[in-house]
């Protein structure tokens, strides 16, 4: 079983929500479908590139090959952990703990099998890019080790007199420590009336 992360109790439903680390969550890059590609140096110390290179004029031949149509810079921040993201703006651009350490990319071929889109246009160049921050976003909740299952337990006492919880819902899978922002409140029947207890 995974360690606690933090534990709710709805007193009005005798409903009790433990939310857990996951042990082994699944690699978004290898495991989800994604619109983008992630291209690195092969020399990085980084394991999680979709695509490795060499020198920039084989990046060149990559990108000419595979009909790339949005670029990205990828940066990287390591601070008490590693964030990713493809904006410029603080602390991406911090010049001790930051820098680009890839490109993230979307290919003609996969915008089309993913979103059945053929050609850019402003509203889905926002929504690809949209969807790329999004893809990055789960890579770094992954790399944080930022992924989260919940067991929901209803409290029942017994003939005995003794409270015992029993479960009667769990899941698991949920990308980034806040449970309003991850998905768990949404999984939750009547979630705001959980209070946080430790």
């Amino acid at each position: 079983m995974s360690d606690i992360v933090s534990t709710f109790y709805n007193k009005q439903d005798n409903q009790v929500l433990k939310i857990f680390y996951m042990d082994n969550p699944e690699n978004p890059r290898r495991d989800f479908d994604q619109v983008s590609t992630i291209i690195m140096d092969n020399n990085t110390k980084y394991v999680f590139s979709d695509v490795t290179v060499s020198s920039e004029e084989e990046l060149k031949e990559w990108k000419e090959q595979n009909d790339v149509v949005l670029t990205f810079p990828l940066n990287s921040y390591e601070h008490s952990g590693v964030s990713l993201s493809i904006s410029n703006g603080y602390p991406y651009n911090d010049q001790w703990d930051a820098g680009q350490i890839g490109e993230v990319v979307v290919t003609r071929k996969s915008m089309k099998e993913m979103w059945g889109i053929s050609y850019l246009t402003k509203k889905n160049t926002e929504m690809l890019t949209n969807a790329v921050e999004a893809e990055i976003e789960y890579l770094t909740h992954w790399l944080n080790g930022e992924v989260y299952g919940y067991q929901l337990f209803e409290t029942k006492t017994c003939n005995l007199n003794e409270t015992h919880e029993e479960e009667i819902d769990s899941c698991w899978g949920f990308y980034g420590y806040d449970p309003e922002t991850n998905g768990i409140s949404d999984d939750i029947k009547n979630f705001e009336r959980f209070e946080k207890i430790d």
